[in-house]
């Protein structure tokens, strides 16, 4: 039996208890959601660290300048705990904080007419875990901010598996990673969603992929920014 189907009994008859403070209701109270992730949201660019205004980047030398991005914070203490919890031991309250988190996240920008697609996990992954999780994340949040979420506007090229891989490594993989799906249209604006952001490779490749073949507007968001320097 999958551990998401275990993870799932244990939901449905056991009371959840906050990861940070141990009190009996939620994943997260909320307390320690406000104090441990909503006061030190950032605003610093994803890519080039610089501030941002509104989710936009001016700085000339970016590759996200004028792209709109949104990120709940950096991945540490309680976000990474989250995190962690839904992606790899796939429990499903911690997706839906997630996903109340990003959208809580885009409530200063304007991301109203975006169609939400994920970057596509790979099939190592899914075996894996059990779940697309990154699939999964995009239709919360798009059912959260009353939005569509849509998959097959990128596909997977390749089975490259980027965690431990180096900075170098991964820009090589991400170039060659992702291809225009069946459901990629032109003529709409598109918000990419992943968890974390770690060299950005991936999400790079992807925005500047659909950019390319003509998509009006693609934003990117993820839950999270590693410390990775």
């Amino acid at each position: 039996m999958k551990n998401t189907t275990m993870v799932g009994f244990g939901e449905l008859f056991c009371p959840h208890y906050c990861i940070s403070c141990g009190k009996v209701g939620g994943i997260i109270c909320d307390c320690c959601k406000k104090n441990n992730i909503v006061k030190n949201r950032e605003k610093k660019c994803l890519n080039c660290k610089s501030t941002v205004l509104k989710g936009i980047c001016s700085d000339e030398g970016c590759r996200l300048r004028g792209v709109l991005q949104v990120y709940v914070g950096g991945r540490t203490g309680v976000l990474k705990d989250l995190i962690n919890l839904y992606k790899y031991k796939a429990v499903r309250a911690a997706g839906g904080v997630l996903a109340n988190l990003f959208a809580d996240a885009c409530a200063d920008k304007i991301v109203k007419g975006f169609t939400i697609v994920a970057l596509p996990t790979t099939g190592q992954h899914i075996r894996r875990r059990g779940f697309g999780h990154t699939e999964k994340l995009a239709k919360l949040i798009a059912k959260r901010l009353d939005m569509v979420s849509r998959e097959k506007v990128l596909v997977r090229n390749n089975k490259s598996v980027q965690v431990g891989a180096s900075e170098e490594m991964r820009k090589m993989q991400a170039e060659l990673a992702y291809a225009l799906g069946a459901k990629f249209c032109a003529h709409e604006k598109y918000l990419l969603i992943d968890d974390v952001w770690t060299t950005g490779s991936s999400m790079l490749a992807a925005q500047e992929l659909l950019v390319r073949n003509g998509a009006r507007n693609v934003a990117v968001g993820v839950l999270a920014r590693s410390n990775h320097e």
